[in-house]
């Protein structure tokens, strides 16, 4: 032994608080933190304790030499599993939630024996089974809470009062005992048993619980009894909670035990509902009857009251989703009973005499969704019956078509198609009484506006009989005159074209000799054929100058060829009609072009992948006259043959002089000595934009036709050398940026966020690579191992996304900004480790 004269062998169920206290006590020290910063070197209070991996458990077994197997089996053993931290307490698993980890609880009957049992660490345990006293988890004078570090010598470790625990029964130590017994016993299953049944009652294990310790003590009892299928405890248990609060129903005290379905538990509790008679002397206590939310929800389910959703009632009573109190549960009878009246099939009148969703859409002729937007914003009165279906009273519905009416019901009334309805909307600018964001055709207008929407329907009818003012012969009763004639319909397809075109032709006498019955007109096919033999549409027009149909209008009207134009009709461009002759004459000018080509005119970005250029390029060409071209007021659109020509006989200058040995990015000045000696030159955008040069021009000078060491080409090369831009050495102790990452567990992003962005750190670039040196290396490896950014916390710790920001405002944990230079807020991984000692997440996100 170096520091310690004795090293205690743990004595049986001892804790390993018990030890570490017990060391202290015998070497003279007045605190444990004394202790451990004179021999262990560190603060013990900081850090988990109880674990093998300690730092003070390892200082023990180094000290005890040979015994050292023997001082740490009396530590506990960790166990990491998928979402917890276990530890090993005699061989039984226990969740670290379930253990005082940090804090304490004081027996004086241990403290006077010298040593405590390892049932003071698991949180279940509230009485002291050895000495049957309470145990105490906060001072009774000051109300300081203890931690184990506390208590040493058997005073508050703030106020200094000895402290004085409050005997108990051997009645209230039963569920102690259970634990101490299957401690003994290593019976796991027991134990998860009760855990398990304590976390369905509404135990919370926390830092700080919500639930005060007289329910603690209710709920851990309640476990041991159901853990034993004890129906006499479990009932002998309800009844004490009634004596405790008589002013409470017996159903809602019976609903803590509604989500357990055993025999014993049923047994209890039909016995508990059926007692009529309680002893008199009920104990009142200040401790509130608590109750979970899922428990309130299954007592409601059992007498048929249903709300949609936990949240909907935690809403309703209690914000804050852990516990509901007596007030609570009271609010929570207001509230069922007024939400189950409104709810519950309670109609006015009979349910048959009254209209569900889908009949009322069916009478204003919309979509049941709609019906449901129209009650939601209370244009509809509606009451809820079974399972909350929606009814209504067909008065309300005919007083809401009496003040306002849907597109589709006006159309329906009217006996018009609802397009027809909305264009009569726009044009008589009838603004809806109601929309909500709904599709026109579920708006709602006025009667008002319906009248107005109603005459501008009429005035449009009107005008629809004399939309036609041709004056055409009288349909001739000949039985021959059908073979002779096509229809208005039957026109527009055959000349490929719109109706509205065929009555302008008919109109301006394109078409003569035509004949007009009531609804119909006929074009004699003797016009059609002359019509087609003099004029075409813009589909064959477009096959026969191979030019697209969306770009054929912009091209000819390049050229001055304009199509027939009507005041009175828009055309599409394709639809347009064109005249045969100027389109002979212009097709002769196309025949140039191969017969293998399919286009004789490419738009600017087919000529872009064709040419091998960019799309700004070929403008910039086109500008200079460099390649001829149309330009269209839409677009620029180029000949196939002139593109092919531009390839053969200029090259971007880059790929020409890369296989020479020269730079791939030439300079200002190589492309000035460059352009010395070529007199057909197309300037560049930029110096460092690709610009072309012709490329038989050029290479008469670099290549075979020019000897190697002649003058010209020893200016250029020399010019290349000295204007080619130096590369930069890499300086020496560099680390690539890719594996200081990946030391540092951090990606690039947030990387650059945090320390690139202010300049903390400088990259160092060199052949397309990423480096730091070591100086900026050892500056971020050492913040890096104290500290943590928020995006490495919750990747590596959190698994979650935001929650080491949601932690940072609500003060849990904090953010600390080390440097102006630092852009975001770091956390130091100690505090991490303190937050997950009593939050686990998971075992193997453990930090290191």
């Amino acid at each position: 032994m170096n520091k310690l004269i004795f090293v205690p062998i743990p004595l049986a169920e001892e804790s390993p608080y018990s030890l570490i206290r017990r060391v202290t006590l015998f070497h003279g020290f007045h605190t444990i933190g004394q202790f451990s910063s004179h021999c262990v070197g560190e603060s013990a209070v900081q850090h988990i304790a109880v674990t093998q991996s300690s730092a003070i458990a390892q200082f023990l077994a180094e000290e005890a030499g040979t015994y050292a197997p023997a001082v740490l089996s009396g530590f506990y053993k960790t166990v990491n599993r998928a979402q917890t931290m276990n530890l090993l307490v005699s061989g039984i698993e226990i969740p670290s939630i379930y253990l005082r980890l940090r804090s304490f609880v004081y027996c004086d009957g241990c403290f006077e024996e010298g040593w405590q049992r390892q049932i003071q660490d698991i949180k279940l345990a509230e009485f002291c089974p050895y000495h049957q006293k309470k145990y105490l988890a906060h001072c009774p004078a000051c109300g300081g809470d203890f931690k184990w570090w506390h208590a040493l010598h058997g005073k508050c470790h703030y106020c200094g009062v000895v402290l004085k625990c409050t005997p108990c029964t051997a009645q209230d130590c039963r569920h102690e005992q259970y634990l101490v017994q299957s401690l003994k016993t290593h019976d796991q299953a027991y134990l998860d048993k009760v855990m398990r049944i304590a976390r369905n009652l509404g135990s919370v294990m926390q830092k700080k619980p919500t639930a005060p310790e007289a329910s603690r003590c209710q709920i851990n009892e309640a476990a041991m009894f159901i853990a034993n299928n004890d129906a006499h405890g479990i009932l002998q248990h309800l009844t004490a909670l009634h004596s405790i609060y008589p002013d409470i129903d017996k159903s809602w005290i019976a609903a803590r035990f509604s989500g357990f379905k055993s025999p014993e538990v049923n047994e209890a509790i039909n016995s508990f509902m059926k007692r009529t008679s309680f002893s008199q002397d009920s104990i009142q206590s200040d401790t509130p009857f608590l109750l979970t939310a899922g428990q309130a929800r299954r007592k409601m389910q059992a007498e048929g009251l249903r709300f949609a959703s936990i949240s909907r009632i935690c809403q309703s009573v209690n914000a804050t989703r852990k516990f509901f109190t007596n007030d609570d549960i009271f609010a929570l009878s207001l509230a069922l009973e007024e939400y189950h009246a409104k709810s519950a099939g309670r109609l006015p009148i009979a349910q048959s005499e009254m209209w569900t969703t889908k009949e009322v859409a069916r009478r204003l002729n919309v979509k049941p969704d709609v019906v449901q937007t129209y009650s939601r914003d209370g244009l509809l009165p509606f009451y809820c019956g079974k399972k909350g279906r929606k009814f209504f009273l067909p008065a309300d519905v005919d007083c809401l078509l009496d003040r306002l009416q849907p597109p589709h019901y006006i159309a329906a009334t009217c006996g018009v198609k609802v397009i027809k309805i909305r264009k009569a909307i726009l044009e008589s600018q009838v603004e809806p009484s109601y929309n909500a964001e709904l599709h026109w055709s579920y708006w709602l207008f006025t009667s008002e506006d319906i009248q107005s929407i109603k005459l501008r329907l009429a005035h449009k009818k009107s005008r629809a009989t004399e939309a036609f003012p041709l004056i055409l012969p009288n349909l001739p009763a000949d039985p021959v005159f059908f073979a002779k004639f096509l229809s208005y319909a039957q026109t527009a397809k055959s000349l490929r074209i719109e109706k509205a075109a065929v009555h302008e032709l008919i109109k301006w006498h394109y078409l003569k000799n035509c004949y007009i019955s009531v609804k119909k007109i006929y074009i004699p096919k003797t016009e059609i054929q002359k019509f087609k033999q003099k004029y075409l549409n813009s589909k064959t027009t477009s096959k026969t100058l191979k030019i697209s149909v969306n770009r054929l209008a912009d091209v000819l009207q390049f050229f001055g060829i304009q199509p027939l134009i009507f005041p009175a009709t828009t055309q599409s461009r394709t639809t347009a009609i064109y005249r045969k002759k100027e389109i002979s004459k212009f097709a002769i000018h196309l025949s140039t072009e191969k017969p293998t080509e399919n286009q004789n005119y490419l738009s600017i970005t087919i000529a872009a992948k064709r040419a091998q250029a960019s799309e700004h390029t070929l403008r910039a060409l086109a500008y200079r006259n460099v390649l001829s071209h149309v330009a269209g007021k839409s677009s620029f659109y180029f000949r196939p043959s002139v593109l092919d020509l531009f390839r053969k006989k200029f090259s971007i200058i880059e790929t020409l002089l890369a296989p020479m040995g020269f730079p791939l990015r030439p300079t200002p000045r190589l492309i000035e000595k460059l352009y010395k000696y070529d007199t057909k030159e197309i300037p560049p955008r930029t110096n460092t934009a690709e610009f072309y040069r012709s490329s038989a021009f050029i290479l008469s000078y670099l290549n075979s036709e020019t000897p190697i060491d002649s003058p010209i080409s020893t200016k250029i090369k020399r010019a290349a050398h000295f204007f080619r831009p130096k590369v930069p050495t890499l300086p020496p102790d560099c680390i690539l940026l890719s594996v200081a990452l990946e030391q540092f567990r951090i990606s690039y992003n947030d990387f650059y966020d945090t320390f690139l962005k202010k300049g903390f750190v400088s990259l160092i670039r060199h052949e397309r690579e990423k480096y730091l040196n070591r100086k900026d290396f050892d500056k971020c490896q050492h913040i890096l191992a104290s500290h943590i950014t928020c995006a490495m916390a919750d990747r590596l710790v959190f698994n979650n996304s935001g929650t080491s920001r949601c932690l940072i405002r609500r003060s849990i944990l904090i953010g600390e900004h080390l440097s102006n230079f630092i852009t975001k807020p770091l956390i130091q991984r100690d505090m991490i480790s303190n937050y997950l000692i009593n939050h686990p997440v998971s075992s193997y996100l453990k930090l290191k």
